[in-house]
């Protein structure tokens, strides 16, 4: 091999390794922008107040929906703090963000038209600083002034959903027990599956405008056992137990124009320590389902309570008012301490 041709060899071999060296960088870059706008994109979709709505995979942005307030935003994998997305959401009519606008360049000494040159805004009320991303998910805020509202993922894969209003604070809890809402005082609980609901209520309610803009009822004498209807949650429409159903109803008052309860199938009914009156009857019991009544006062234009088919209901220190009505092989069990009338 002459020199010559010796020196286009090397020169060649410089080639291939400059050229092998640029393509191997380029595709780590397009790998890095590649796993981080996936990670971005997988944690938008786990998080259930987030939609999707576009993907800029050259500019690494995707446009997303805030269910709760509505608002539609753009995130960047800057936003991801180990893998969780952090936002802080702008109030509407608030300043847009850094991502949405540019500062302006400040300007330099002695140029006209510079924000120096202008009267300074009076300074507001400090804004509330942004709290830190919450060790056990991911955390979205937002709030007005003297309003707030806080959505993050609990450790036991459920969501907490937390609002503030004047001072008043309301707590909506989802996780393998059910949903958890506590507000004003009262926390009331739904749990169960396809095949049997219960529901209870604790504590007295602090909202006392409403109870007092209720018109007053004349003063009875319950049975021995019975209370007075003060800190009981009213319930406006009626109340329907079906097929294989388990519910429990603790502390309600309801009224309704037709039927308030109607329990059917094989449904389990156990009302306790409430009052129910119904424009028909009060509770209607068919085919084969069981209802017990404990510390209640059941009222209705046609009957109290009505048993039918193979239905079974049962009553204890309650006061039925209106009767009691069986047909078929419908059966009513007197368990002592009632008022029947």
């Amino acid at each position: 091999m002459t020199r010559s041709q010796q020196s286009i060899a090397r020169v060649a071999i410089v080639c291939t390794c400059l050229a092998a060296t640029f393509i191997a960088g380029a595709c780590a870059q397009s790998t890095s922008r590649d796993d981080s706008l996936e990670a971005l994109t997988i944690a938008v979709k786990n998080n259930p107040d987030l939609e999707l709505m576009a993907t800029d995979a050259e500019a690494k942005i995707l446009t997303v929906r805030v269910k709760s307030v509505d608002r539609v935003i753009t995130v960047t994998p800057d936003d991801l703090d180990d893998g969780r997305l952090v936002l802080d959401l702008p109030e509407e009519g608030d300043a847009p963000s850094a991502r949405d606008e540019a500062p302006a360049e400040a300007p330099r000494s002695g140029q006209p038209g510079t924000a120096s040159s202008a009267p300074m805004p009076e300074s507001g009320p400090p804004s509330e600083s942004p709290e830190e991303p919450a060790s056990d998910g991911a955390r979205l805020t937002a709030g007005a002034e003297g309003k707030r509202a806080e959505l993050k993922a609990t450790p036991d894969g459920g969501t907490q959903l937390t609002a503030q209003s004047k001072g008043k604070r309301a707590d909506v809890k989802t996780g393998a027990d059910g949903i958890t809402v506590d507000a004003g005082g009262r926390r009331v609980t739904v749990g169960g599956d396809a095949g049997g609901l219960s529901v209870t209520a604790e504590g007295e309610s602090e909202d006392t405008d409403r109870d007092a803009a209720l018109p007053e009822e004349p003063p009875s004498s319950p049975p021995a056992g019975a209370s007075s209807s003060a800190g009981r949650r009213r319930v406006t429409s009626p109340i329907t137990c079906g097929a294989t159903q388990e519910l429990q109803l603790d502390n309600i008052v309801l009224e309704a124009t037709g039927n308030a309860i109607e329990a059917s199938g094989s449904c389990r009914l156990i009302l306790t320590n409430s009052e129910i009156s119904g424009g028909e009857y009060g509770v209607e019991v068919r085919g084969d389902a069981e209802v017990q009544l404990l510390d209640s006062v059941v009222d209705g234009r046609r009957g109290a309570l009505r048993v039918a088919g193979m239905a079974v209901a049962s009553a204890q220190d309650s006061e039925l008012r209106g009767g009691v009505e069986t047909s078929g092989k419908g059966r009513f069990d007197d368990q002592g301490g009632n008022t029947i009338r």
